[in-house]
């Protein structure tokens, strides 16, 4: 009787052998081979191409961005800032004026900065533009008057020069923004899809644990020498693998830092331990009738 206990300890202890654990991956890492899937195809595509595309572009408009800055500051250096083609001896009235006039411009240039920043119309936004422009056309028109006559040359130049890179500038960062908001867009699919295939990944592997468990099972019910046994022994065989399932499952759950293929192991572990305990309890309904 010793030597049938001990036979049929060895058959259930074998449900934590290598099948159903590390020798298991065997069977899990062929599954994830469908990548050739069409879902897979298209995360596969759009992470290596599109995306790449995208983040390249913006690359390349933030480069651009930093070169019109630099232009900007190399003139500025080399022509002078605005307040360089002011006259030298404003009177007081023209003074309060120019202040006015500036003060202004400011005010309505903070407003429809606000109105752009949270348009989200396409027509809207260009006429926001287009006001911000004419509020500079229309600022410097004014300015002419308190410009040096020898100066107006050179102002004229600084306008054309201010007009072009702003202009340049608010392209760029329109580009950026709709470029980086396609990225995030696109970013969020692929994560979307990917965790949609996890899923379907993990209930498959599910399923083939199952399997594989119940045909060990199977295998240990259908032995002759195991159905000799009462049915409070055959509950204690089971006893004695859950607790070494649940020592193995407590030693990898501790580890601080794990691997991908650790989790797999504690999932496959878990589901093990399920198989088990009903195994047990259809014992245990047996025993009580």
């Amino acid at each position: 009787m010793r030597k049938l206990f001990l036979f049929c300890a060895i058959w259930c202890i074998s449900l934590l052998s290598a099948p159903l654990t590390s020798g298991f991956s065997g069977d899990i890492d062929t599954i994830p081979e469908d990548k050739t899937s069409s879902s897979w195809s298209i995360v596969e595509v759009e992470k290596t191409e599109t995306i790449k595309e995208l983040r390249e572009n913006i690359n390349e408009l933030e480069s651009e961005k930093k070169k019109l800055k630099l232009d900007w500051q190399n003139f500025l250096s080399e022509n002078g800032k605005l307040q360089d083609f002011l006259k030298d001896d404003i009177p007081e009235e023209d003074e309060a004026r120019l202040r006015e006039i500036i003060d202004l411009y400011t005010i309505y240039k903070q407003r429809v900065d606000s109105e752009l920043q949270v348009s989200d119309d396409q027509s809207e936004t260009e006429a926001l533009k287009k006001e911000l422009l004419r509020l500079k056309q229309d600022l410097y028109k004014k300015l002419v008057y308190f410009i040096k006559v020898e100066n107006l040359d050179d102002f004229l130049t600084y306008v054309k020069w201010d007009l072009s890179v702003n202009e340049k500038r608010k392209d760029v960062d329109e580009e950026i923004d709709e470029d980086t908001k396609k990225l995030e867009e696109k970013v969020q699919v692929i994560r979307d899809k990917i965790q949609e295939n996890k899923k379907v990944l993990d209930e498959r592997i599910r399923m083939v644990i199952e399997k594989k468990l119940d045909e060990k099972i199977s295998k240990i019910l259908a032995d002759k020498r195991f159905a000799q046994l009462d049915n409070d022994s055959k509950k204690q065989l089971f006893i004695i693998t859950l607790e070494k399932l649940r020592t193995k499952k407590e030693g990898l759950t501790s580890l601080t830092e794990k691997t991908s293929l650790i989790d797999k192991k504690i999932e496959t572990f878990n589901i093990i331990e399920q198989k088990l305990i009903e195994v047990m309890n259809w014992f245990e309904t047996e025993s009580e009738q």
